[in-house]
C-alpha cells in the first residue's frame, strides 16, 4: 500500500484507466493542484469523473457546490468536459 498526498498521488504514470471523484471535490484545498495528477496517471483514454451534489453556491461545510465552479477548476487544471448527466440530487461530469 502506497499512502498519497493531496497533491501528489505517488503513483506510477500511466497505472490508472481513469480516476472517479464522488462528494469530494468540496474538500480540496486546491482543486487544480489536486487535479494535476491525474492527467498524468491517466492512460491516453482514461479521463476524470466527479459527481457531485448541486448549489447555486458553496457554503463550506456542505457537500454542495455549483457546477461552473467545478467545470471552470477541472478546466483551468488542463481537463475538458466531455459529457454531463443530471442525477437526482447531484449532477455528473466526466472530463478528460
Amino acid at each position: 500500500m502506497r499512502r498519497g498526498l493531496a497533491n501528489d498521488p505517488r503513483l506510477d504514470g500511466g497505472t490508472l484507466d481513469g480516476v472517479l471523484l464522488v462528494d469530494a471535490f468540496h474538500e480540496l484545498t486546491d482543486p487544480a493542484a489536486s487535479s494535476r495528477p491525474c492527467d498524468a496517471l491517466s492512460t491516453p483514454a482514461g479521463g476524470s469523473s466527479s459527481s457531485i451534489a448541486r448549489a447555486a453556491e458553496f457554503v463550506p461545510g456542505t457537500h454542495a457546490i455549483p457546477e461552473a465552479r467545478v467545470v471552470g477548476e477541472t478546466e483551468a487544471a488542463g481537463f475538458h468536459l466531455r459529457e454531463r448527466a443530471d442525477l437526482q440530487r447531484q449532477f455528473a461530469l466526466v472530463f478528460e
